[in-house]
């Protein structure tokens, strides 16, 4: 039988769901990480389909003064 495999994780640190790289432990990381976890559990993405690291860019409609 084989030994399982332990995963220290280190204080202030928390795994990632997808890629399995530890991350800082904040409250916008534990938001993503739930998010993650509820793209692949229910709504049945798969991890290749997931973009860990994504930015997204606001356009502003621009005015012009008459």
């Amino acid at each position: 039988m084989a030994e399982p495999k332990v995963i220290v994780i280190p204080d202030g640190k928390i795994c990632d769901y997808i890629d399995g790289k530890f991350r800082n432990d904040t409250l916008e990381e534990y938001v993503r990480q739930t998010i993650e976890k509820r793209l692949v559990n229910e709504h049945k993405y798969l991890p290749p389909q997931i973009r860990i690291e994504y930015t997204s860019y606001l356009r502003l409609a621009t005015t012009t003064s008459m």
